[in-house]
């Protein structure tokens, strides 16, 4: 990633972790906001700060949980002193200090280490030939599949090409493909959608507090010869360590089985992923399904739910077992196993309808008050039934929860598809999702979004389907309303 900082980077951590809304300034929580988001998706277990001077907000937050190492020294032209230095050695006792400078190549700093080496407004008063020996020296200290992060402020229109380019060339991988940069003034980054970009960048982008770039920022100058306070941003960005090539042995062949989900494997399926639907399609999973072939770059999310679900029921039940799928409308799944196994549709509320096919009982009664049929059902499912919910009803979470487990048998399972929208750089989702995973002992394990939205194999609806689809019902461009993805959970009844 190598993207201009947004409110959305730091307000969603500021609400878990106060303190990063206590500071006068507002770039360094913004950097510290996005090292936290980084250490909670990808837990590293050593962790290196370049340039912690007199505080560090992760210090406070993580050192008693993980192996927390920090690096600087007092140089000429600094605003670190030696006062500031020994305050945090002695107010930070289990951490791991260092006295010294990235890019010296310190033997202190052992080799293929760390899990995460990071930086917060740091970067920018590094001088621009000593750059290639930084991170020259990061990619060494650091492990392979490591990761390297720096938050570093500019003025607007400030050259970042030095930064970006010692990246490149010391040998990372970016962590965020380069489709999602968005330095809009640099011609050489090739930003997509500039004009559009601008417009809801302009919405959320932080700037620093000018009184603070006056006093702090220029504190070199004379202050009679300062000169007023240009608007300073914030950079943030990543990328990864490479992870060592493992050559297959020669005998090895790639199996040409049928694709296949099981109760081992469910976490394979956690989010929507190009390469599964494109073997769907491959394998001809989608005219099984749906009698024709699917153009995977024109299709609803829900045609991945429908495949995603369609398998697991083929792989995991008995003939004539007893599906039960909580909606208004029966799903293609449904209707395509109403002939194998006794189907069954129940609304998900009680002024819901629910469409009455044949072939598919409709239960007369709904989700929020099914105390009937009790561990009645071997395998209990949703299409995007869930999820729309203005605010978070706990209580009402609560009940759907343990309804779902009063209608499944012992043993009986349960997948739900959620839809969820990744609006750069997050990914709204809905609380419902998450108070699933928090209070059910899940099949597969919970995924922080950081982790998905990097992901480059990563399968969202397309802009092409949006455009024709949704768009008129929703007034919002593509990238303003969010790409649509799945996100699913699966469950066994104990």
């Amino acid at each position: 990633m190598f993207e201009l900082g947004k409110t959305d980077h730091w307000w969603e951590i500021a609400k878990r972790h106060p303190s990063l809304s206590n500071h006068p300034n507002t770039l360094k929580p913004l950097g510290y906001a996005h090292i936290v988001n980084l250490i909670e998706s990808f837990k590293p277990k050593r962790v290196l700060e370049v340039g912690h001077g007199a505080m560090s907000f992760i210090f406070k937050l993580f050192a008693d949980k993980i192996e927390m190492w920090g690096l600087d020294d007092v140089i000429e032209d600094s605003s670190v002193y030696e006062e500031d230095l020994n305050n945090v050695r002695k107010w930070n006792p289990q951490v791991t200090f260092v006295r010294d400078l990235l890019g010296r190549f310190s033997t202190e700093l052992p080799e293929n280490y760390f899990d995460l080496v990071y930086s917060v407004s740091v970067i920018e008063h590094i001088p621009h030939e000593i750059l290639p020996e930084v991170f020259k020296d990061t990619y060494r200290i650091l492990k392979p599949g490591g990761i390297v992060s720096h938050s570093y402020d500019v003025y607007y229109k400030q050259s970042t090409k030095e930064v970006f380019n010692a990246y490149e060339n010391a040998g990372f991988k970016w962590l965020k493909p380069k489709n999602t940069m968005n330095v809009f003034w640099e011609d050489w980054l090739d930003v997509k959608n500039k004009e559009n970009l601008t417009d809801d960048l302009f919405e959320k982008i932080v700037f620093e507090n000018p009184i603070e770039v006056a006093e702090k920022y220029m504190w070199q100058q004379d202050r009679k010869y300062r000169n007023s306070p240009i608007n300073f941003v914030t950079v943030l960005n990543a990328a990864v360590k490479p992870e060592k090539s493992v050559e297959e042995p020669a005998s090895a062949e790639k199996t040409t089985d049928e694709i296949k989900i099981s109760e081992c494997n469910v976490g394979d399926f956690t989010y929507s992923k190009r390469s599964f639907m494109e073997s769907l399609i491959e394998k001809n999973i989608d005219e099984m399904l749906y009698g024709k072939k699917i153009n995977m770059d024109d299709c609803d999310i829900k045609i991945y739910q429908n495949l995603l679900i369609y398998l697991y029921v083929r792989d995991n039940l008995k003939p004539d077992s007893k599906i039960l799928e909580i909606g208004n409308n029966p799903s293609q799944v449904l209707q395509f196993f109403k002939k194998e196994h006794q189907c069954y549709l129940m609304k998900l509320g009680e002024n819901d309808v629910a469409a009455v096919t044949e072939g598919i009982e409709t239960i007369d009664n709904y989700l929020d008050n099914a105390e009937v049929n009790r561990n009645e059902f071997d395998f209990v499912f949703s299409v995007s039934g869930f999820g729309q919910e203005i605010s978070a009803d706990f209580e009402g979470y609560k009940r759907k929860l343990d309804n779902i487990n009063y209608l499944l048998k012992p043993g009986g399972y349960s997948m739900f598809t959620f839809v969820l929208l990744y609006q750069d750089p997050l990914i709204w989702k809905p609380e419902i999702l998450e108070y699933f995973f928090s209070n059910q002992h899940t099949l597969n394990e919970y995924i922080p979004m950081m982790k998905v939205l990097v992901d480059e194999d990563l399968y969202t609806m397309s802009e092409k389907y949006y455009k024709k689809n949704w768009e008129k019902y929703t007034s919002k461009s593509y990238y303003k309303f969010g790409k649509p993805l799945s996100y699913n959970i699966f469950w066994k009844k104990d």
